[in-house]
């Protein structure tokens, strides 16, 4: 068998394919749990040959694929290679560095992936680059084995995997190494596989030259198949929760129906982070306004930056604007109409109508027109084909404005159920003798905290040491500002004396972070207090989602999505809003009726969180959003419902 060397690829396709060495590009691959192999491809008594390498997730993949081939009926050999770079290793190329071994059952492969070799009696080393014994007709590769092109020269079938991106010795993601590998693998196997439609989109965007079909293990058949979304947050994903709930979440499973995705800022190409890391108007910008003798403010948006998002615009079937609210992306906007695309509008709080918050009723700051945001929202939300909501109570707002009803949908909030499964899954703690009550939020909802401070000193008065007051987001070194300072004082006056933890901010780039703290709080009673005010009637059942998935049973005020998602007494408690004119009296005793009532409390607890599994995840937004583009896309092509 001819070694076929790596040496000399990266540079080679650096210099063909300079636009995939982007880092915006590169995004964490996920897997979940599908059957790796159709059982039907492979005949009973083939001989299938599985390649991988040293890191898990090829490992991953490769016991997962071994799995499904034993139960077809198939006979296994694995190839497990734990060095990817036997130079830099102190490995030779003659040196023997490959382990293989034949697999029968599936009993042989537990506890067989050792960190130097195979754990198994039967195996056997082999030279790197010499494989005498493979006589598998269907060979499987999950990670960029260098002698593709060998064993595909005696298999009548290898197909790739596509693993992690690759990190280089820093543990960071190393977008050239990655791009590279990705390439070598996909160009020197028949057929390319990837297990969700993130992936896939992934690799089709990093390597456009390659006219090879990428396979989705799971796709399912729609009309709307090959058309493009493109979302149009007003922030970027890293520095905003809400477009990753409403946006980046949802659309990773599109793909599942052929739908691809795109998903850029609206103010992505005229921002930049300070060196405190807040985001601000770009220097650049600023300068060229003020060198034509302009003020700098919202509405002055050069050109250039403007067509920087357009192109995506052109590309798109379908364009979602998500909560953008000035003049740039008013003019974004106008643009998606003229062209005839199919425009969307997403917003999940009351920032519109007649009854928007104060925050973006007021105009802004050298606006040329005096427009506040909530009017530069109306007139898209007006104009626009469809409009995506999270309540009932803003779908509502949202037909009083447009004058119907109408092409408005409330798709909710919902969680990443995939991504976080390893912690809504696992078993819930033991309640200790010690019930702990909780509140998460940041230092912007203190107020509601700060309302709730008679109910905790009741409590602690009633139970003493038996309760523990647990709360998470007030990180003191965010209280900067003199009126949140003193907000901060006095919270601390309100817990002098009595015991509760404190637990820190997480950053908006760390969702996942922010869930597993959620999770590990191991909260019994977890308090969603909200104000009578209309942004609350706007507000989602997301305080709800946090308290399920952190194992508690949740009281909340009767207002917004909690109206519509908590069943009193079966998934949580909910308090009439109008108590807190009166001192929170009921809320108080909501809480004490679950710190006495062991049976009602665990009951809730199982209750909410089969609830958040059932009805909250997030594939089911993905449905409906497919049944909204379906019905857009027909009504805009001249076709019926």
């Amino acid at each position: 068998m001819k070694y076929v060397p790596f040496s000399g690829q990266r540079t080679l396709m650096r210099e063909r394919y300079p636009d995939a060495f982007d880092n915006t590009n590169l995004s964490p691959n996920r897997y979940y749990g599908q059957e790796l192999i159709d059982k039907e491809e492979i005949k009973n008594g083939e001989n299938v040959g599985v390649f991988f390498g040293g890191d898990k997730e090829s490992q991953e993949k490769a016991l997962n694929i071994a799995k499904s081939a034993l139960r077809s009926g198939a006979h296994v050999t694995m190839f497990y290679r734990p060095k990817w770079f036997p130079e830099r290793d102190g490995v030779a190329h003659d040196a023997s560095n490959t382990f293989y071994c034949s697999i029968h059952t599936e009993d042989q492969l537990e506890g067989i992936i050792d960190e130097n070799q195979i754990k198994t009696p039967n195996f056997h080393e082999i030279e790197l680059g010499s494989f005498p014994h493979l006589d598998a007709s269907y060979v499987v590769s999950t990670y960029w084995n260098r002698n593709l092109l060998g064993i595909r020269d005696i298999s009548d079938k290898t197909i790739g995997f596509h693993g992690e991106l690759a990190k280089n010795d820093d543990g960071e993601q190393s977008t050239e190494l990655a791009y590279t590998m990705e390439r070598y693998l996909i160009e020197n196997v028949d057929e390319f596989r990837a297990e969700n439609a993130h992936n896939r989109q992934l690799l089709q965007h990093r390597h456009l030259g390659i006219n090879k079909p990428i396979k989705l293990l799971s796709e399912k058949e729609s009309e709307i198949s090959g058309k493009k979304v493109l979302y149009l947050p007003e922030f970027p994903l890293q520095e905003n929760m809400v477009a990753r709930w409403r946006h980046e979440w949802p659309s990773q499973y599109l793909g599942e129906y052929g739908v691809q995705y795109s998903i850029k800022s609206s103010l992505g190409s005229v921002l930049e982070k300070d060196e405190n890391g807040n985001l601000i108007w770009k220097q650049s910008l600023i300068d060229e306004a003020q060198r034509d003798g302009k003020v700098f403010n919202d509405s002055f948006i050069s050109e250039k930056c403007l067509e920087s998002i357009k192109k995506y615009i052109d590309e798109a079937d379908v364009v979602v604007f998500g909560r953008t609210s000035n003049k740039f992306g008013g003019r974004l906007f106008e643009y998606a109409k003229q062209t005839g695309k199919v425009v969307g509008y997403e917003v999940d709080d009351l920032i519109f109508g007649e009854h928007a918050i104060s925050a973006y009723s007021r105009p802004i700051d050298g606006d040329p027109l005096g427009m506040s945001m909530s009017q530069y929202i109306d007139d898209q939300i007006r104009d626009a084909d469809f409009v995506t909501v999270t309540t009932r109570d803003l779908a509502n707002e949202v037909a009083r404005l447009r004058h119907e009803s109408e092409n408005v949908y409330v798709v909710r909030n919902r969680i990443h159920i995939d991504e976080l499964k390893d912690l809504v899954t696992k078993e819930p703690a033991e309640e200790e003798d010690q019930l702990r009550i909780g509140w998460a939020g940041s230092y912007h909802h203190i107020d509601k905290l700060l309302g709730m401070g008679d109910v905790i000193q009741r409590l602690y008065q009633d139970y003493g040491d038996k309760v523990k007051f647990v709360f998470k987001g007030l990180d003191e070194k965010f209280m900067c500002d003199p009126v949140m300072r003193e907000k901060y004082e006095a919270f601390r006056q309100m817990m002098d004396g009595i015991p509760h933890e404190l637990h820190g901010y997480t950053k908006q780039g760390d969702w996942k972070d922010y869930y597993r703290e959620l999770s590990d709080l191991d909260l019994d009673i977890f308090l969603a207090p909200a104000k009578n005010d209309e942004e609350h009637r706007g507000k989602s059942e997301l305080k709800y989602l946090e308290g399920a998935f952190s194992g508690a049973a949740t009281v909340a005020h009767d207002i917004g999505g909690h109206s519509e998602s908590i069943n009193s007494g079966v998934n949580g408690l909910l308090v009439d809003i109008d108590d807190l004119e009166h001192s929170n009296e009921q809320f108080y005793h909501s809480i004490k009726r679950l710190v006495d009532d062991t049976s009602l409390r665990k009951r809730i607890k199982k209750r909410s969180l089969d609830d958040l599994l059932e009805s909250y995840d997030v594939r089911r937004s993905s449905e409906e959003l497919h049944k909204i583009f379906l019905e857009q896309i027909k009504m805009k092509e001249g076709g019926k419902k």
